[in-house]
C-alpha cells in the first residue's frame, strides 16, 4: 500500500502530475493508486480515460 504521508504523496505526485502533458489529467490516476494501489489506479484511469476512447472507437467505426 502506498504511504500516507502527505509529504511523500503530494509533494513528488503533485510534481509529476504537472510535468505531465494536459490539463492535470495525470492527478486522478495518481488519487487513484494513493488510495487503493494498483487496482485503485486502474479503476480511476479507466473512469477517466475510458469514455473519450469508447466515443472515439464508436465514432471512427460509424465513419
Amino acid at each position: 500500500m502506498p504511504s500516507t504521508d502527505p509529504t511523500t504523496f503530494v509533494l513528488p505526485g503533485s510534481a509529476l502530475a504537472q510535468a505531465a502533458p494536459g490539463p492535470n489529467m495525470m492527478i486522478v490516476t495518481l488519487v487513484g493508486w494513493h488510495v487503493a494501489g494498483w487496482a485503485g489506479m486502474l479503476v480511476t484511469s479507466v473512469a477517466k480515460f475510458g469514455p473519450a476512447v469508447l466515443a472515439r472507437a464508436i465514432r471512427q467505426t460509424a465513419n
